[in-house]
């Protein structure tokens, strides 16, 4: 957080001084470390991922089979890249980021993330802060997500469709955060 404050000076020299205004930077430049999510990897995961090639050799990246895996090992600041495919269990992030170093777990660009055909939520987050959840299509589940006692989450660019609860089940859900 900066403090900062103005002075502004007319003509004749008189001066005015705004009060103090708090300013929160977030350097949005590069995260700590990319980790990524591949479900076709054929392991839980590993060090030796290869992007290009989608497999576990010959690669110097850090990846995981599921998305739940990742966000166990991603620490504030940290990117986690999820590749093209489908997911059918809920994601619930393990770990929170913190401010000014959220944890953003987004798709891999150009690839489509889709998470269906889950008899719950979807993205279910308690108790966590500090998360960017962006890129997704949430499809043909029974709700799309629920935060509980959480708060600074951002979901962004996402499409929800296609939720096959009804009532106050099938929607997304903010409690106490």
């Amino acid at each position: 957080v900066h403090v900062l404050s103005a002075t502004a000076r007319d003509a004749a020299g008189n001066t005015t001084v705004s009060g103090a205004v708090n300013v929160n930077v977030f350097n949005s430049s590069s995260p700590v470390a990319n980790l990524y999510v591949d479900a076709a990897i054929g392991t839980a995961s590993c060090s030796t991922y290869n992007i290009t090639a989608r497999n576990c050799t010959g690669g110097t990246a850090r990846a995981f089979q599921t998305m739940n895996a990742a966000s166990a090992a991603a620490n504030p600041g940290d990117m986690v890249l999820v590749r093209g495919g489908m997911f059918n269990t809920q994601f619930s992030p393990q770990k929170s980021g913190a401010a000014g170093s959220l944890v953003t777990f987004k798709n891999y660009p150009g690839e489509t993330v889709t998470l269906s055909n889950i008899g719950t939520q979807a993205i279910l987050a308690i108790g966590r802060s500090y998360l960017i959840i962006e890129g997704f299509t949430v499809s043909n589940v029974t709700s799309y997500g629920r935060l509980e006692d959480s708060t600074n989450i951002i979901i962004r660019n996402n499409i929800f469709s296609g939720s096959t609860g009804s009532g106050t089940t099938s929607g997304f859900k903010i409690l106490r955060g």
